[in-house]
């Protein structure tokens, strides 16, 4: 109950809101929901609905760590598991009411609309020690501290990456009105 009232899916009462039955809608868990609908807000709602099946499905578009080379291995994927896959990805984002995007938003960026506790800034010297959004410590493999793409996939974003950030500004500001975060 506590996830889904962060996620707006439930009021203070427990009440569904509209936000709620956006989320309802989709057959994924809530977070993976959440990002689906708010992408699609920014016109991303395919490309996060394709890395909800990757995060859902097993095997889909190989086994490695990082999802963007999985989600460009799955695309490439002619097998017919692949193409129900992304099929039922179209469907989902059609679903959230996807608009036209011109660009594609990192993974990492979209991932944090999903988990965004998760979002991490390095605690430096390269020994995989992080802050989570969430005022947790995490840690990563000392094999992959210097692998920063690697890092922003598995903690959804890296704080201070360029990429992450000009991406998560953009759908921010299309998702939510200049209003919502006043100066």
């Amino acid at each position: 109950r506590k996830l889904l009232t962060e996620l707006s899916a439930l009021d203070e009462s427990g009440r569904i809101t509209a936000e709620g039955r956006s989320l309802r809608a989709l057959p994924l868990p809530p977070r993976l929901a959440r990002m689906v609908v708010d992408a699609a807000r920014a016109g991303e709602g395919e490309r996060a609905a394709q890395i909800a099946v990757l995060v859902t499905e097993r095997g889909l578009g190989g086994n490695d760590v990082d999802l963007s080379h999985r989600l460009d291995q799955f695309r490439r994927d002619r097998s017919r598991r692949a193409e129900e896959a992304r099929g039922m990805a179209r469907r989902w984002a059609n679903e959230a009411g996807d608009k036209t995007s011109a660009g594609e938003t990192s993974v990492g960026a979209l991932l944090a609309l999903a988990y965004p506790d998760r979002v991490a800034k390095s605690r430096g010297g390269g020994q995989g020690g992080f802050l989570l959004a969430n005022g947790r410590g995490a840690m990563l493999d000392p094999a992959f501290a210097g692998f920063p793409r690697r890092r922003k996939v598995q903690f959804a974003a890296a704080l201070g990456m360029t990429q992450y950030s000009d991406d998560l500004d953009r759908l921010m500001q299309t998702i939510f009105p200049a209003e919502t975060f006043p100066n």
